[in-house]
């Protein structure tokens, strides 16, 4: 009966074992620049104003641009201008029992090019590194993860998560791709109805004061809040339909100690929210994708003197307390050919904004516009290995107009420009492992 019950315990504990697993896995990507090319001009123009008056003979027109690069050819990791970062990770799932089970996923970004670490520089496992359960609810996970609403953002792009001069949707990288100290619930496929809800911690809250004499003493109160990313998405047959929104914030608040005219009390914000739309349909013959993303940027800031704003929307010229709004599009489509597919894109990106800055004094309006477009092909020389060639367009420009409002003092009433060209053809290889 002993033996029977020590073989019985044996058994469970053999079986237990097979149920659980670890996996090595990872992708190697590079690729070569041929004949990269990057233009870049930046021209400045303008007069100077005292007292709200243009001063005689102040005008100025500068051009400090005119660089041109071309190294020839580069070598470069896959997430430079390929089809994505090199990796490896060890991904474990365990079976519990009852539909449950229990996984993990550890992944660390590689510069295939030099060796350095990718994807996070400092952190080893940069891309992901979670633990969760799941089961008929869906999936829990803790830890660091992609957010739901970038992976609707990726499945609007012909190339994907990949980035770089050839990638036509990056320029806003929705969610910023990834967060740390977060949980996230996946649900479960409801016919082709699925989503996710990701909450950050707002680990950094932290508040300090400095005795800077014995009657004033300086209180800094600042730190994260909960961030909130949603996506929702249908993919069912041919059809790929989805929607993703995240919010980020943060708050400091810093009080100089004095009282009365002399006191000062300086709050900073600067949430973030982000909305994107994609949809693909799969022709057969060919597949296009469409991605539509929406972002907005409040670099909000007050100084209150003595009880009286003083100052809203920022303190400095190069434009911190800026409020943006960018929009992005991006079009694709890729079509086989026999075992061969080929891949194009195009891709448009504007941002706006403006502040007022010098305690109101000053009007500082920005302007970002980014065109790319892309051509290439994919040809698998197995399941595991692609051979890859884009030929790429991208082009930047940037443009700050300053404005003196009040007509008290000196100040500078001007435009400058940047321009950024860049066109080069990229081969490379990836093999998946």
């Amino acid at each position: 009966m002993k033996k029977s019950l020590i073989a019985l315990a044996a058994l469970a504990a053999t079986s237990a074992f097979a149920q659980s697993s670890v996996t090595l896995y990872g992708r190697a990507e590079a690729s070569v620049d041929l004949g990269y090319r990057a233009t870049t001009n930046i021209n400045s123009s303008g007069s100077s104003v005292l007292n709200g008056v243009v001063v005689p003979n102040s005008a100025f027109s500068t051009n400090a641009g005119g660089s041109v690069s071309k190294p020839g050819f580069r070598v470069q990791d896959g997430n430079n201008q390929g089809l994505g970062s090199s990796r490896f990770g060890f991904r474990g799932t365990e079976d519990l029992g009852g539909g449950l089970k229990a996984n993990f996923v550890m992944e660390a970004g590689v510069n295939l090019d030099d060796g350095s670490s990718g994807n996070g520089g400092g952190q080893f496992f940069s891309r992901s590194a979670w633990v969760g359960l799941s089961g008929g609810f869906g999936e829990v996970r803790l830890g660091r993860f992609v957010q739901g609403s970038f992976g609707v953002h990726a499945n609007g792009l012909a190339l994907g998560a990949a980035s770089g001069l050839y990638e036509t949707g990056a320029t806003i990288a929705q969610a910023g791709v990834r967060t740390s100290n977060g949980i996230q619930y996946r649900s479960p496929d409801f016919g082709g109805i699925s989503g996710t809800i990701s909450l950050t911690a707002p680990e950094t809250n932290a508040s300090s004061s400095t005795v800077v004499s014995p009657t004033q003493t300086t209180t800094v109160n600042g730190g994260g809040k909960t961030g909130v990313d949603l996506s929702l998405a249908y993919a069912n047959g041919p059809i790929y339909v989805g929607v993703g929104y995240n919010k980020q914030d943060s708050s400091t608040t810093t009080n100089n100690g004095l009282s009365g005219p002399l006191s000062v009390i300086t709050n900073a914000s600067g949430p973030r929210t982000d909305y994107t739309l994609s949809a693909s349909y799969n022709f057969g013959v060919a597949q296009p994708f469409f991605n539509y993303t929406n972002r907005k940027d409040r670099a909000n800031s007050s100084t209150i003197t003595g009880g009286v704003v003083t100052s809203i929307g920022g303190t400095s010229l190069t434009g911190s307390g800026v409020n943006t709004n960018g929009r992005q599009y991006a079009l694709g489509v890729k079509v086989p050919l026999g075992a061969a597919t080929l891949v194009t894109s195009f891709g448009m990106h504007k941002t706006t904004g403006s502040a007022n800055t010098l305690g109101n004094a000053q009007n500082v309006a920005v302007e970002r516009e980014v065109r790319a477009f892309q051509i290439g092909g994919l040809y698998p020389l197995s399941k595991r290995t692609t051979l890859m060639a884009n030929y790429g367009i991208n082009n930047l420009k940037d443009r700050t107009v300053t404005r003196q409002l009040i007509g008290i003092g000196f100040g500078t009433n001007g435009t400058t420009t940047t321009e950024i060209k860049q066109r080069g053809l990229n081969v490379g290889v990836q093999h998946l492992f």
